[in-house]
């Protein structure tokens, strides 16, 4: 999804989801109902392209098996 996205195509998007045809969508941005023709950057809905995502938590990062303190002897 990009600014240039129009509402409709929005709600096409939804609709592949939920399963709920686009007329029975209404999207709201700050109380005001978004118009179908319009694009959602039009709507005031920005991308900013050199964003990057958060940092994983530490349980998701890949664990190293180099080091001696994880390995373990076995007699």
């Amino acid at each position: 999804i990009i600014p240039s996205t129009t509402v409709y195509e929005l709600k096409r998007i939804v609709e592949g989801i939920l399963k709920r045809p686009p007329e029975d969508q209404r999207l709201y941005k700050d109380d005001q109902l978004l118009d179908e023709s319009k694009s959602l950057g039009d709507c005031g809905f920005t991308m900013d392209l050199f964003s990057s995502p958060p940092e994983l938590p530490d349980v998701m990062k890949p664990q190293e098996t180099s080091g001696s303190a994880n390995e373990q002897s076995v007699q």
